[in-house]
């Protein structure tokens, strides 16, 4: 991965794990926690069930489904 992709996903974790130590919303019995805003998706919080937040969707070009794809394996 080059550096600017490193940088960015760097930057996404950075901003998901400050939302998680924020996070102060109940989750829903079906796992969808209250809020979220335009332009936020909901993603694993942790491997637990259940266990989801609202973070900022990445930009668009900020990581392809090829880089990401290596991130994740």
């Amino acid at each position: 991965m080059d550096k600017r992709t490193r940088a960015k996903f760097t930057a996404l974790t950075a901003r998901v794990n400050a939302l998680e130590k924020s996070m102060t919303t109940g989750i829903s019995a079906k796992g969808v926690p209250k809020g979220g805003n335009t332009g936020q998706v909901l993603a694993k919080r942790t491997d637990a069930d259940y266990s989801t937040e609202w973070v900022d969707a990445p930009e668009p070009a900020a990581i392809t489904n090829a880089e990401l794809a290596k991130i994740l394996t």
